[in-house]
């Protein structure tokens, strides 16, 4: 007789030995204490224990020189970055280009209101005007209206293959994990309102726990020849849709992945009208046309998600995109005014445009399955825009794909790729 599980008694859990022990690790820039605009920051791992995927985050200090209250668009902890590689031994095995505007969508799109206020001291949410001595106010939830000459440290989960993995990575299996860090221009990292002289990024530190499960257990492990890890990641590409664009055109990214799960697109402003630039995403139809993905020569959705008819469905597309609109605890912080900026609209750094269009195109949403998404190996990725209104203004269309990783690990002469 099968008991549930609430009243079986008799089965038994994994004892840990008494080897084990977790060990808080800190990892320090390998060419450099301090970090000035579009220089490049190496995190080198040891070759040691395992990494518990889901304590990896990043901590820093900046340093503004200005004589002025610059203002940090998106989500400040994450824009200083524009780009994150990561190389496992001698293979770069992940490169997320916009990866400052990447991680602001996904903050968005995941994170509810009440949950950006409770990391707004860690990610840098901040206006000093909204703070008196009588009363602190939690209003701002986008950006960063940063004092003169203002010294600040941020912290933030770093998104990544390794902190995305689905089991303990063993690093003693590797020969050698670098973490690259790509630091943005001040153009990229302030908006185009009020911008700094300078700035300079120090005291920057990658941490997580190390677990030490003792020599016996690493040396099992070793014995195992090729082991996979399940992760994923995100791959971008942009392209532009020019000024005074109508009718039906079709956007081309040469993203060749095996199991896409999620795409969404950024529709980034170039006018002096959007002054957060990347960090803003206009609806370029303006209320009057469609969106669509072709992948491996299907339609995705099969019928085109309208603006005119029905363009709240957007934000339940969204919801399905990053996990799922049934989930409660999956939540977004996107404001109907926020939603709503379409052709030329003005933006500022509290209000910034939040039109994304995303869809799931997994074949079963379950972590259960090897890959559970779709290729775009045989052909490119279209997004046809069909507009019955002229653009008014450029738009920088940013892909991005959300795919399976598949971490492949030679415990024997410790060496790694990834199948993606």
């Amino acid at each position: 007789m099968n008991l549930p599980k609430e009243i079986d008694y008799t089965s038994q859990l994994p004892s840990l030995s008494n080897d084990t022990a977790s060990i808080s690790t800190v990892i320090m820039p390998s060419n450099g204490s301090s970090f000035s605009p579009s220089s490049t920051i190496f995190l080198d791992l040891p070759s040691q224990h395992f990494i518990d995927p889901s304590t990896m985050y990043l901590r820093y200090k900046v340093n503004l020189t200005s004589a002025v209250s610059a203002e940090v668009k998106g989500t400040p902890a994450y824009t200083f970055f524009n780009s994150l590689q990561t190389t496992l031994g001698s293979n770069i095995v992940e490169n997320i280009q916009n990866y400052n505007q990447t991680m602001g969508m996904v903050v968005n799109l995941t994170h509810s209101s009440a949950h950006k206020q409770s990391m707004a001291v860690a990610y840098g949410y901040n206006d000093p005007a909204m703070v008196t001595a009588a009363t602190t106010q939690c209003d701002n939830l986008n950006g960063r209206i940063c004092a003169v000459n203002e010294v600040f440290s941020l912290s933030m989960p770093l998104k990544c293959i390794i902190s995305e993995s689905q089991k303990l990575v063993p690093m003693f299996c590797l020969n050698g994990c670098r973490i690259t860090l790509n630091v943005d221009s001040i153009g990229g990292v302030f908006t185009s309102a009020v911008t700094p002289t300078n700035f300079t990024l120090s005291n920057i530190e990658l941490c997580y726990d190390s677990i030490n499960f003792g020599s016996s257990v690493e040396s099992m492990v070793k014995s195992m020849g090729l082991i996979y890890i399940k992760s994923q990641s995100l791959s971008t590409s942009t392209s532009i849709l020019p000024t005074a664009t109508s009718g039906s055109i079709d956007l081309i990214y040469n993203l060749r992945l095996a199991s896409i799960k999620s795409v969404f697109s950024i529709f980034s402003g170039t006018s002096a009208n959007s002054i957060n630039k990347n960090m803003d995403s206009y609806d370029v139809t303006s209320n009057n046309g469609d969106y669509q993905y072709l992948i491996g020569n299907k339609n995705y959705p099969s019928r085109p998600l309208s603006t005119l008819n029905s363009k709240s469905c957007f934000s339940i597309e969204n919801k399905s995109a990053v996990g799922g609109f049934h989930d409660v605890t999956n939540s977004s912080s996107i404001s109907p005014v926020e939603y709503s900026y379409v052709g030329n609209a003005a933006t500022t750094l509290v209000r910034p445009a939040k039109f994304y269009v995303s869809q799931n195109v997994e074949k079963l949403k379950s972590n259960g399955v090897l890959l559970s998404g779709i290729s775009s190996q045989s052909s490119p990725i279209n997004l046809r825009i069909n507009s019955n209104t002229a653009t008014a203004q450029s738009h920088n269309v940013t892909l991005i794909c959300l795919y399976d990783a598949l971490v492949e690990i030679d415990t024997v002469n410790n060496t790694a790729n990834v199948k993606q």
